[in-house]
């Protein structure tokens, strides 16, 4: 009689589940069991330790059956490949290759097929004749110039920028990342008259751009006097040289080419430790000599 009257004065009620709930039925029978093992064992001793035990499992399935609802947000839901692959990347789900980059050799995990699909150079990697294993050292280029690269293998997006520029035209290079060197090309060109047009060309001929060269030459053409007589000129390699006094365009007299060059050949003597003396600067100039 007494197990019976502690069934009915107990104040435990049958929790409220979701019922779109996988959880209900394991919440239903977990909970009737536990609250059928109190009444039949209830007694003024152990009654209260047995009620605390019920709620305290209620409690903790309560818990699951709310984070497994939330899991079934899939991350996949709505969503693109590329969005997809992003998602991926940045929690590196299923990743089957590390590389240590930079100096620091910061570990970035990433998928072999993609990073192949996207990249000659990836694919030899992975898929040539001597691929390879482990953990691949890129020790060249730093983290966030790779983090870049790798946003664009994967969700075909690149963020140029002034500071990256030259960074990443040396990786899209390397990885030959056509569209990635095209897009730091069309950057260049909007700069090629409004920031350094020597510097512009300096980079045309390092990276083999054709088009940015040209323009490049085209507005020193039309500015000789104020691009020669630059600091900057003084630095420029003996192939950029080479490049301006091929041209019959320049704004300037044959006297300012020659102090050009003499400028530029003893700023070379100087850089190389060397005396500038006439020995010197004929051998930085070498076949310079046979143009302008």
């Amino acid at each position: 009689m007494a197990k019976q009257n502690a069934c009915k004065t107990s104040n435990i009620s049958t929790p409220k589940c979701n019922p779109n709930s996988k959880l209900v039925l394991k919440w239903n029978i977990f909970t009737q069991l536990n609250f059928i093992y109190t009444c039949i064992n209830v007694n003024v001793n152990v009654n209260v330790t047995k009620l605390v035990f019920v709620q305290l499992k209620v409690g903790f399935f309560q818990d699951d059956m709310e984070t497994t609802t939330s899991d079934n947000n899939d991350w996949r839901d709505d969503k693109s490949v590329l969005q997809c692959l992003s998602y991926m990347l940045k929690h590196e789900i299923m990743c089957d290759v590390i590389f240590l980059v930079g100096s620091e050799k910061k570990a970035i995990p990433a998928h072999k097929t993609i990073l192949a699909s996207r990249s000659p150079v990836f694919y030899t990697m992975f898929e040539g004749s001597l691929p390879e294993k482990g953990e691949i050292a890129v020790p060249d280029i730093e983290e966030n110039t790779f983090r870049v690269l790798l946003q664009y293998i994967y969700c075909d997006e690149v963020n140029v920028t002034s500071e990256n520029m030259q960074n990443l035209l040396y990786a899209s290079d390397k990885y030959m990342l056509f569209q990635v060197k095209s897009e730091c090309e069309q950057r260049l060109k909007e700069t090629v008259t409004t920031s350094d047009p020597l510097k512009t060309l300096q980079t045309a001929m390092e990276f083999s751009m054709e088009e940015l060269k040209l323009e490049s030459i085209s507005y020193i053409e039309k500015n000789a006097g104020k691009c020669l007589f630059s600091e900057r000129a003084l630095k420029l390699s003996k192939e950029c040289v080479e490049e301006i006094l091929k041209s019959d365009y320049l704004s300037c007299t044959e006297t300012d080419v020659c102090q050009f060059i003499l400028e530029w050949s003893s700023y070379q003597c100087t850089r190389d430790e060397k005396e500038v003396i006439g020995k010197n600067i004929r051998s930085a100039l070498k076949d310079l000599l046979f143009f302008g």
